[in-house]
């Protein structure tokens, strides 16, 4: 089983001082206790310090994501 974070945003102010690590901490528990093996994330292209947080703290690069705008 897998544990999908759909949306992790720290507000700019607040950005540096934990929150997020506090909060992915938290996920983790979470997805721990009901018995995930995984957790998965997306983040949008342009978020490269996102992206630095997700792999520092220990998420790997795994797939590309795809869009088609209809219109």
């Amino acid at each position: 089983m897998t544990c999908y974070l759909a949306s992790i945003i720290t507000d700019e102010k607040y950005r540096g001082k934990g929150y997020g690590r506090l909060m992915v901490d938290h996920v983790k528990k979470l997805a721990k206790a009901r018995g995930c093996k995984a957790i998965i994330l997306d983040s949008g292209m342009p978020r490269k310090a996102a992206h630095a947080f997700y792999e520092k703290y220990g998420f790997e690069k795994s797939c590309y994501g795809f869009e088609l705008f209809l219109g």
